[in-house]
């Protein structure tokens, strides 16, 4: 991380005070602000098609298909099934 004071570029961004060039660090905010729960953008059309189109990416990264909001794995990850399945 920078050791230089941040400046807000946007809501949750900050980039270094510092000349351009110098420290070309971009830092994000530790969790951003959101007007409302993830889950609130998720209808169950939008689950159905967003589980369709990433089935493959749920069971691989072990991701929660029920809870939108829950941005880590149920379980541990599996690296050599990871690099398996990605290398075909």
């Amino acid at each position: 991380t920078c050791r230089h004071p941040l400046r807000q570029m946007s809501e949750g961004f900050h980039v270094c005070n510092r000349p351009r060039g110098h420290c070309p660090i971009l830092v994000m905010s530790p969790e951003p602000k959101r007007a409302h729960p993830v889950a609130d953008y998720f209808d169950d059309l939008s689950m159905h098609l967003m589980y369709e189109m990433y089935r493959r990416d749920f069971y691989l990264f072990k991701y929660d298909y029920f809870d939108p909001s829950n941005m880590m794995p149920m379980a541990e990850m599996d690296l050599d099934e990871i690099h398996t399945e990605l290398a075909k």
